[in-house]
């Protein structure tokens, strides 16, 4: 009876009725056994929906078995989402979306704006030898001679072309829709802020963008960070230098494998200043020491939100737009990373400072102080003048040393902290956690997600971390996690 009641359900729609009918049960019933199992859901290409229940039973699941025929069989049972009319009769609203996501992500990639914006290593060396007192010798042909590798008008092109598309086939309301027309505007505009690097229309894009320090809601995103530096965890055995960077790659390799093989070879030991990190690698640096806080503070904001948001992106089988990276999206992701690493206990003033720092910088800059100005005043407190002037050079990304004004970027963490705690208290973490996880996801896009969610087209993330956490912040870590 099953099978020729349901011999006709696609893989799509085989799947929203798993997401929509028991993902909350089946999340709490087996969450790894359900992300498993949802996974070869989300890629098989089957026409049975009988073989999803055949292969839960396997697993044994008898609960999710129970419960899907309940489901099934239930008289009250919703219809499922339509596509929308526009689209032809041979194609799914999934394989539309998914198309027009493969389009961004092509769009997306060639667009680099670190590399772009960043000066190189020679100007850094000619300013510390000069002892700061010399601005950089940078101008606009500076920027022109490093050429961009994409045509930036055919880029804009693209983007909007894509983003008619978007409209025409999902609808300008769709949650979907919506979210894609975000990420392809604030592409359009981060190739503009490329295309007028070296000059004082960049600093406007950027404000655009960003937004700007001289903004009314700058005291409040500083009210947050006090808030939060009061509340920091004090131990100070977890502050104990114990381990060198070779055996604390070591840790975070063993601590993050359960997420993906890949940490494995994403945790690496170079020779540099400071440890970094993007959506692919961690560095640490080879002549420092690691304490236990601090290899907590990696693994909590580098693995379980840096890195898994991009991961869970990856792996969403209808949203993977939700891969993409976008202004918007920056910002939230930042913010997340730092709630994550305070839920867990990981944070200091000392990591928390920084940024309180930076959005005074821009204010100086915005106010028309040069790169020296702001150097000087990274370096008033008595820090290396080579982290100094990495954190000035940030501030001056993309623009001149003078008269043209900051790339306001880093202030998009502070607003996305100061709107994502306010988020956290009116809706509970646990709530919203599962929706920001589930890609590259920005905070203004939070009533389109759940919606995505209800409908049955957003994937569960694979990887959460541990939520429990955000119920009591900023306690101390046990001390099962201080090394032997």
């Amino acid at each position: 009876m099953f099978a020729r009641r349901f011999s006709t359900l696609d893989v799509g729609d085989a799947y929203r009725i798993i997401q929509k009918y028991f993902l909350r049960s089946a999340a709490t019933i087996c969450p790894k056994q359900f992300q498993g199992r949802m996974s070869v859901v989300c890629h098989a290409r089957t026409r049975w929906a009988g073989r999803i229940l055949q292969s839960a039973v396997k697993d044994r699941l008898a609960s999710l078995a129970l419960l899907f025929f309940w489901r099934l069989f239930a008289p009250a049972m919703p219809t499922l989402t339509e596509p929308p009319s526009s689209l032809s009769s041979s194609s799914t609203w999934a394989e539309c979306v998914q198309q027009l996501s493969r389009r961004l992500m092509a769009a997306q990639r060639p667009i680099r704006s670190a590399e772009a914006l960043a000066w190189d290593s020679q100007t850094e060396h000619e300013f510390l030898a000069a002892g700061g007192q010399v601005l950089p010798r940078l101008d606009r042909e500076y920027y022109r001679s490093r050429r961009l590798p994409f045509d930036p008008s055919r880029k804009q092109e693209e983007l909007q072309d894509l983003e008619r598309d978007t409209q025409r086939l999902l609808g300008a309301d769709s949650p979907a829709g919506r979210i894609l027309t975000r990420i392809c505007r604030e592409l359009v505009c981060e190739v503009r802020l490329l295309v007028y690097r070296g000059t004082t229309t960049f600093s406007q894009i950027s404000q655009r963008l960003y937004g700007s320090s001289l903004s009314t809601q700058t005291e409040a995103w500083l009210q947050v960070l006090d808030e939060l530096e009061r509340s920091f965890p004090v131990n100070v055995r977890m502050h104990e230098p114990r381990w060198t960077a070779k055996e604390a790659a070591e840790v975070l390799r063993h601590r993050l494998a359960w997420l993906h093989p890949a940490c494995n070879s994403a945790v690496q030991v170079v020779d540099s200043l400071d440890a970094h990190c993007d959506t692919n690698n961690l560095r640490l640096d080879r002549d420092r020491k690691f304490s236990a806080l601090d290899v907590r503070f990696y693994e909590s904001y580098y693995g379980w939100a840096q890195f898994a948001t991009p991961y869970n992106g990856d792996r969403q089988f209808v949203c993977s737009f939700l891969a993409v990276p976008s202004a918007s999206a920056a910002g939230t992701q930042e913010a997340l990373a730092r709630l994550t690493a305070f839920a867990a206990g990981a944070m200091t003033a000392e990591r928390v400072q920084p940024l309180r720092q930076t959005i005074a910088a821009i204010r100086m800059a915005e106010a028309g102080a040069n790169f020296c100005e702001v150097f000087d005043y990274f370096r008033s407190d008595g820090g290396d003048e080579r982290v100094c002037y990495r954190k000035a050079q940030r501030v001056f990304a993309g623009s001149l040393p003078a008269g043209c004004g900051p790339l306001t970027k880093e202030l998009r963490a502070a607003a996305a902290l100061y709107q994502l705690r306010n988020a956290f208290r009116s809706e509970g973490p646990m709530e919203l956690l599962p929706l920001l996880f589930a890609g590259v996801t920005a905070l203004e896009d939070l009533p389109y997600l759940r919606q995505l969610s209800d409908e049955g087209w957003l994937s569960p993330p694979q990887f959460l971390p541990p939520l429990d956490l955000y119920s009591d912040i900023g306690t101390t870590p046990p001390d099962d996690l201080l090394p032997n």
